[in-house]
C-alpha cells in the first residue's frame, strides 16, 4: 500500500509539473519559497540615531512583502494566499502599518499573530519607553486589529504591557477579542514585573504562557476550563504555595494537556501524607517540573515523589543540586528522595508493557515506551505526543556527591522490559569505579546498545572499559545475554581498526558464553559499518569491513 501510495503521488507531480508553463515553477513550490523567506526577510524598522526617541522620523523596510511587487504570478499567489499573511508572527513595532488593511483583508477572518518585541530589532533595541507615543504601535493595536488577533506575544518592559493592557480593557468590554486563544507574556529575568488586571482576567485563552510575571492569582480566569497548554517561570520574590491551593488550581484547569513549571517553588514538606498530594488532570499529557534553586531541591524531590500524575503523560524533572552536599544528613536525605523520584520517573513500567529505549548518563535519565532518537525529548515545549508513547526525563545538577545518579536505584526501573540502552561515558566511568555492572545484569531481554562518543581523547576510554565488561560474566551470568546490535560512535577515533582487536575477542568470547553479538555499528561520517558475521564452517564470528 505503501508503495501504491508513492507511485500515485509521483504520477501526480509529474501531471502537475506537466501543467505548468516553461519557465516557470509550481505554485506550490512559490508557496515554500515564500515561507521560508519569510522567516529570514522580516519587516524591519530604522531609526537614523540608532536608537528610539519620541518625534524622530523612522524609516520601514517592507521585508518579504516586496515580493508582490516581482510580477503578476507571483503577486497573485500572494495576495490569495491567506496562510502567507496569517501565519507568521507580525511586530507591531517594526511591520509598516500601512499594511492593515492588507493584511486583514487577505488573512480571509484568519486569525493573526501579533507581537510586541522591541528587543528582537536591532535597529529599535530595547529603547521603546513609551509605546503609546509610536504611531505605527498604536495602529496595531487598534479595536480593528485586536479583534482578529489569536495569538499575542509582549516580551519588553512594564510599560509596554501597561499600555497594550489598556488597550485590551477597551476591547474587553466592547466584546471584542474573541478570536484571542494564545497569550506570551515574558519580562527579563532581572525586571520582573506586574501584569495589568485587563489581561489576568481574560478567558478562553488556550495557550498560556508566563515568565517573569507578578500578581497573577491562582484564581485568575486564565487558569480556566480552556487551557490547554501552561508554562510558568517563577521569580523568586513569589512564595511557595501550599499543596492545597496547588490541588485547587489545578482543579480549575480539566483539560490541561502541556504544563510547565520553571523555576517551580514546590510547597514546603508536610506532615500530613494525604495532604501532600497534587493529583493532575487525567488530559495531562506533558509536565515539566524544573527547580532551578538549591533551597527548594529537598521540597521538589518530595512534590515529584508525591504527585498523581496520569499514565500517558511524559514527565521532565530538573533538579537542582542540595545548597549543601558536604553535610552527611543532607546527602543521605537527598539520595533517599532521589531513588524515589527515579521510581516515580520509571512508574511507565507498571502501566505500559512496551517499555523500550533507557538512556543513561551520571546527571540523565530518560526512560521511554519509544526508541529515544526518534522523539524529541529535549523540547518539552512541543505538543504532547498523540501516539501513546511516553518519554520521561531526569536531569541532576552538578553535585560534589558521586556517583550523581545513583546506579544501584535501576533495579526500579523494569529492565527486564527494556530493548535498547543508551550509556553515556560518564555511565560507563561510574559503573567500572563503582563495581555495579551487576545492577544491569535484570536486562536480560536488551537487543541493542548504543555507546556515545567523547569530545576529545580521554586517558581512559570508555569503550574499551564496556567491552571488557560485555566479555566477563559478573557472577554466573553474562551482561545483555539477548544483545544483538553494538552500537559505537569511534569520535575521536579515526581509524576503525583501532578498536578491531577488542571486538574480535569480544565477539568470540560472546559466541563461546552462548550470547552472540551478530553486529557492530560504528557511527562516524564516511566510516563503514564493522559487522560480525560467520566466516567458516565452524560458525566462528568474526568482525569484518562491509
Amino acid at each position: 500500500m505503501e508503495l501504491t501510495g508513492t507511485v500515485t503521488i509521483r504520477e501526480r507531480l509529474y501531471a502537475r509539473n506537466a501543467q505548468t508553463p516553461i519557465g516557470r515553477l509550481p505554485i506550490e513550490v512559490l508557496l515554500q519559497i515564500f515561507e521560508i523567506t519569510q522567516a529570514h526577510w522580516d519587516p524591519t524598522r530604522i531609526y537614523p540615531s540608532k536608537m528610539f526617541i519620541p518625534g524622530t522620523h523612522s524609516v520601514f523596510s517592507s521585508g518579504w512583502v516586496c515580493l508582490i511587487h516581482v510580477c503578476s504570478f507571483w503577486r497573485a499567489i500572494i495576495v490569495n494566499s491567506p496562510s502567507l499573511w496569517a501565519s507568521p508572527p507580525i511586530s507591531a513595532a517594526s511591520f509598516p502599518s500601512r499594511y492593515i488593511p492588507d493584511v486583514l483583508h487577505r488573512c480571509r477572518r484568519r486569525s493573526i499573530h501579533l507581537q510586541l518585541v522591541p528587543s528582537q530589532d536591532p535597529n529599535l533595541g530595547a529603547d521603546m519607553e513609551d509605546p503609546a507615543l509610536d504611531a505605527n504601535v498604536r495602529a496595531w493595536f487598534s479595536a480593528k486589529v485586536l479583534d482578529q488577533v489569536g495569538h499575542l506575544t509582549l516580551t519588553a518592559n512594564a510599560k509596554i504591557v501597561d499600555f497594550v493592557g489598556s488597550r485590551i480593557a477597551k476591547e474587553t468590554v466592547s466584546g471584542g477579542l474573541c478570536h484571542l486563544h494564545t497569550l506570551h507574556v515574558v519580562f527579563p529575568d532581572d525586571d520582573p514585573c506586574l501584569i495589568p488586571k485587563s489581561l489576568w482576567g481574560l478567558e478562553n485563552i488556550r495557550d498560556l504562557k508566563l515568565e517573569g510575571c507578578l500578581g497573577v492569582p491562582l484564581s485568575s480566569s486564565l487558569f480556566s476550563k480552556n487551557l490547554e497548554r501552561l508554562s510558568i517561570t517563577f521569580v523568586e520574590e513569589q512564595q511557595p504555595y501550599s499543596y492545597e491551593s496547588m490541588q485547587r488550581w489545578i482543579l480549575l484547569m480539566p483539560n490541561l494537556e502541556t504544563l510547565e513549571l520553571y523555576n517551580f517553588h514546590p510547597p514546603a514538606r508536610s506532615e500530613n501524607s494525604e495532604a501532600a498530594i497534587v493529583t493532575f488532570p487525567l488530559s495531562l499529557r506533558r509536565l515539566t517540573l524544573d527547580i532551578y534553586s538549591s533551597r527548594f531541591t529537598l521540597d521538589g524531590m518530595e512534590f515529584v515523589k508525591s504527585s498523581d500524575v496520569p499514565p500517558l503523560c511524559s514527565l521532565s524533572i530538573g533538579i537542582a543540586a542540595p545548597f549543601s552536599p558536604s553535610r552527611s544528613d543532607m546527602c543521605t536525605e537527598y539520595r533517599d528522595l532521589l531513588r524515589d523520584v527515579i521510581r516515580r520517573v520509571s512508574l511507565i513500567i507498571d502501566q505500559d508493557p512496551k517499555l523500550y529505549h533507557l538512556y543513561l548518563d551520571d546527571k540523565e535519565l530518560i526512560i521511554s515506551t519509544t526508541d529515544i532518537y526518534e522523539t524529541d525529548y529535549d523540547s518539552f515545549g512541543g505538543p504532547p505526543t498523540r501516539d501513546g508513547s511516553v518519554v520521561n526525563r531526569l536531569a541532576l545538577g552538578y553535585c560534589l556527591v558521586r556517583p550523581h545518579m545513583p546506579i544501584d536505584a535501576l533495579s526500579c526501573v523494569g529492565l527486564g522490559r527494556l530493548q535498547r540502552i543508551t550509556l553515556s561515558r560518564q555511565a560507563i566511568l561510574s559503573l567500572e569505579i563503582d563495581q555495579q555492572w551487576s545492577s544491569l545484569l535484570l536486562a536480560k531481554n536488551v537487543r541493542r546498545l548504543d555507546v556515545p562518543g567523547a569530545p576529545h581523547r580521554m586517558t581512559h576510554d570508555h569503550r574499551a572499559i564496556l567491552l571488557n565488561a560485555l566479555r566477563v560474566r559478573h557472577g554466573s551470568e553474562a551482561l545483555f545475554p539477548s544483545l544483538k546490535t553494538l552500537a559505537i560512535d569511534l569520535k575521536p577515533y579515526h581509524d576503525p581498526n583501532e578498536l578491531k582487536g577488542l571486538l574480535d575477542q569480544l565477539i568470540c568470547t560472546r559466541f563461546a558464553m552462548s550470547a552472540p553479538i551478530e553486529e557492530v555499528l560504528f557511527h562516524a561520517t564516511g566510516q563503514p559499518s564493522l559487522t560480525a558475521q560467520p566466516s567458516n564452517s565452524h560458525g566462528r564470528h568474526e568482525p569484518r569491513l562491509v
